[in-house]
């Protein structure tokens, strides 16, 4: 069964602004771009996945996806994050697509087959709060609009696929939004982030 990944990507440079009492602009755009490879890289190295779209309205990130050998699609949707995603859906061959945000720094090849490898129609992996939709697997063509951009975008996910099944693991659970994840981060990970000490080390490996 042929399966796409689609991954949207806004401008690193725009990224991440709820960070900025702890980070920089640069380091933000640095922290950005590193989240974004390891998600990248998790996908591309995922058994079941056939291809990897990169979304974006931005031609670094463009760039940089198909430099690592992901195919790319300049976000021409206006609106919002539901909108790009859906428009990119609407254009996939196939029978399945696997929708994944791309700041998720302890994301593995092992969490992406927890989703491809369901037997259920639609997955959802939410966040730690149980509130966002980290990633979400559908048939194709989408049986409805994904919900993506709303707050509580895992509830809905869930109201529009009641038989949908819901996957968690830390890889795909934890995202990095707010200051307070930033330390949790450092916590888990035992290593400073990218602006306050050293390298991106939190998105180079579990």
């Amino acid at each position: 069964m042929t399966l796409s990944a689609v991954v949207p990507v806004k401008g690193f440079e725009r990224a991440k602004s709820r960070l900025a009492p702890m980070l920089g602009e640069r380091a933000r755009a640095e922290l950005a771009g590193a989240l974004f490879e390891r998600v990248l890289a998790a996908l591309l190295a995922a058994p079941g996945v056939a291809r990897v779209l990169v979304v974006s309205d931005s031609d670094a990130v463009l760039e940089r996806a198909a430099q690592a050998g992901a195919t790319t699609r300049r976000d021409a949707a206006r609106g919002g994050l539901g909108r790009i995603v859906d428009a990119a859906l609407a254009e996939l061959d196939g029978a399945r697509a696997l929708v994944v945000m791309s700041d998720l720094p302890l994301i593995t090849v092992e969490d992406i087959a927890l989703v491809t490898s369901s037997a259920a129609p639609v997955v959802i992996a939410p966040d730690e709060r149980g509130e966002g939709t980290n990633a979400l697997a559908l048939p194709l063509p989408p049986p409805f609009a994904t919900a993506f951009g709303a707050a509580d975008s895992a509830r809905r996910h869930r109201a529009l696929a009641p038989g949908a099944a819901v996957v968690r693991s830390p890889g795909l659970a934890f995202d990095l939004d707010e200051p307070a994840d930033l330390a949790e981060l450092e916590r888990r990970r035992g290593a400073p982030v990218a602006g306050r000490a050293g390298p991106p080390a939190p998105v180079r490996g579990r």
